[in-house]
């Protein structure tokens, strides 16, 4: 299972996070996407996104049909 780190950081901690993966000093595995700001978390983040962010915090593996019905959505055009 993949996981997704939503954080909001500075230039100077993305930076420094790097630099320590790069040595070694930090084990490879989670994706990070980090902001700037809160701000810019939220115009990327719309309102939809995030409440599917919302659903799918710390409950483990889903499949698009389960996030689907937590949110109320419809993906009948989903492949199987």
């Amino acid at each position: 299972m993949r996981t997704v780190i939503l954080s909001v950081e500075t230039q100077s901690d993305v930076m420094r996070r790097i630099l320590a993966s790069a040595h070694g000093q930090r084990k490879a595995g989670d994706d990070r996407i980090s902001f700037e700001s809160v701000s810019d978390l939220w115009r990327v983040l719309a309102p939809k996104r995030m409440e599917i962010v919302r659903v799918m915090t710390g409950t483990g593996p889903l499949t698009i049909w389960e996030v689907a019905r937590r949110v109320d959505r419809d993906f009948k055009g989903v492949p199987l």
